[in-house]
């Protein structure tokens, strides 16, 4: 019996890491293009850039957020020790709010090549409450497997 309890806690974590793992790896690829976009809000300059940048920056977010709702699925689908069951709702929740936030930062990127800045100001702060919710339930979850 032990056992089987020991897989499930075993696959709950390898289940935590992945999502975890390609998380930062998404994060890595999309923060030089958050970077230029913040930068061109902040600068006033978003229709400077050439249509081929806020192109690839509006897919690019498009695309990631999309593999992001893809990790908040398995997150959500995840079947974690009876122990963990609280937390891991609170997990999966958090994560869904993250990329919530993330959709609404893709959707301000506008097609005249504008950016709703309070909608994007709005998602920015979304998704750094969502983390910082995500942490704080992945250290719970860490100190009880």
């Amino acid at each position: 019996m032990a056992n089987k309890m020991q897989q499930k806690a075993r696959h709950y974590s390898l289940t935590i890491n992945q999502v975890v793992s390609q998380t930062e790896k998404i994060q890595e690829e999309l923060d030089p293009l958050f970077q230029k976009i913040q930068k061109a809000i902040k600068d006033d300059t978003v229709a400077s850039l050439t249509a081929d940048e806020y192109h690839e920056i509006k897919t690019t977010f498009a695309a990631r957020t999309a593999d992001y709702q893809d990790l908040a699925d398995e997150l959500a689908a995840a079947v974690p020790p009876a122990r963990l069951m609280g937390n891991q709702k609170f997990l999966a929740a958090a994560y869904q709010e993250f990329v919530d936030g993330c959709q609404a930062m893709t959707g301000s990127l506008q097609a005249d090549q504008s950016v709703d800045q309070a909608a994007f100001s709005a998602a920015e702060a979304a998704q750094d409450a969502a983390t910082d919710k995500i942490s704080k339930y992945l250290q719970r979850i860490s100190s009880l497997i």
